[in-house]
């Protein structure tokens, strides 16, 4: 596993035309090796002065020796011109949460795992009415995938009707035979 905040961009309008000619950037964490049946957990964490995104990938139950961190001062890695606009993270005020399945290389059913399961909690600073999760399958997708999603919200978070200040989310991804 490793944390990478990665971007792809029209190479004209960034800040170095010629080195950056290919369109994409990214900055990376160290590599940190997982076993089978280990469980990952990953954060986005923006700063209490909202100057940066802290992002972290690790094996549950370890600490520092088992996680890959990438700090990111600037919108866009500092790399877009912006018309002369120093952006900076306080200039973005939504955040979009997604989950990925990737498995890339795969060469059929029997190269794909089993199963894997998601747990998202998504809390903010301020209440708000949180979108349900949909699901988007693109490429060549088993016809045996399936999904199961459940969206609650903990107890005592609601601050008006239908507002809270946290999101919690389940997902069970499976192939069947």
């Amino acid at each position: 596993i490793q944390a990478q905040y990665y971007m792809a961009f029209d190479p004209l309008k960034s800040i170095n035309p010629k080195a950056l000619g290919r369109g994409e950037a990214v900055k990376t964490g160290r590599l940190v090796s997982v076993q089978p049946g280990e469980s990952i957990y990953t954060t986005f964490q923006l700063s209490a002065d909202s100057s940066k995104w802290t992002l972290r990938i690790g094996v549950m139950g370890y600490g520092p020796e088992r996680e890959s961190v990438v700090v990111a001062d600037k919108p866009f890695l500092g790399l877009l011109d912006a018309k002369g606009l120093d952006l900076q993270w306080k200039d973005y005020d939504t955040v979009l949460a997604a989950c990925n399945w990737e498995i890339y290389g795969a060469k059929g059913p029997d190269s794909v795992p089993t199963g894997m399961s998601y747990d998202v909690a998504i809390a903010g600073c301020k209440p708000r009415r949180w979108t349900q999760w949909e699901t988007l399958s693109q490429g060549d997708a088993p016809s045996t995938l399936s999904l199961e999603a459940s969206n609650f919200y903990p107890c005592g978070q609601a601050t008006a009707p239908g507002e809270y200040m946290t999101q919690h989310t389940r997902f069970n991804i499976c192939t069947t035979p």
